[in-house]
């Protein structure tokens, strides 16, 4: 696996700034601004950074242009890029909003959880539904050891330190899951 420590994050930031800068409104659907604007009011919440999903690596799949071992090998790939964009965003949110960062970890894990549940469920996932209660009690854990996190009195670079840790523990464990789902099939 690649060092991602040395990352240009310099593209995500511009992106981040760009996104601070828009009008709120711009970035919320028309029927969700009233419950956006109630819940806002009189506090600044940091987004949660928007998802990608690896459509193309469904099509290649279904279209039997790659093999299943190479598309989970390339939802991994893409599930630890996420991630990373998760860490950059919590290390951003501590030099800005301390308090909504727990929030918007959690937020975002069970969404990136969500999605990749669902691509691993169209690759023909077996024992979807232990793997889907094992995933969503670590992505619980995680969000619940992030909290603890931010609410110690550390340094913000042990901080930071320790949801990195935490961040790859969450990410060591997806990979063992997919890892074991890629021995299911070995044999295809």
């Amino acid at each position: 696996m690649e060092d991602r420590s040395n990352t240009d994050w310099s593209f995500i930031d511009e992106q981040i700034r760009k996104k601070d800068s828009e009008p709120r409104d711009a970035l919320i659907p028309t029927a969700n601004r009233q419950s956006a604007l109630a819940e806002s009011k009189g506090s600044i919440s940091m987004q949660v950074p928007e998802l990608s999903v690896p459509d193309g690596l469904l099509s290649q799949f279904k279209a039997n242009q790659i093999k299943r071992k190479s598309a989970l090998e390339a939802l991994q790939t893409h599930y630890g890029s996420q991630i990373d964009v998760l860490k950059h965003t919590l290390s951003r949110a501590a030099q800005v909003e301390k308090s909504r960062a727990d929030v918007t970890a959690s937020q975002f894990l069970k969404e990136l959880d969500s999605k990749y549940l669902e691509v691993l469920a169209q690759l023909g996932m077996r024992n979807k539904d232990t793997r889907e209660k094992a995933i969503l009690d670590l992505t619980d854990q995680t969000t619940v050891r992030l909290r603890e996190v931010a609410a110690k009195d550390w340094p913000q670079q042990f901080k930071d330190s320790i949801i990195s840790e935490l961040m790859s523990l969450h990410q060591r464990y997806i990979d063992e899951i997919v890892a074991e789902l890629g021995s299911d099939y070995a044999g295809q």
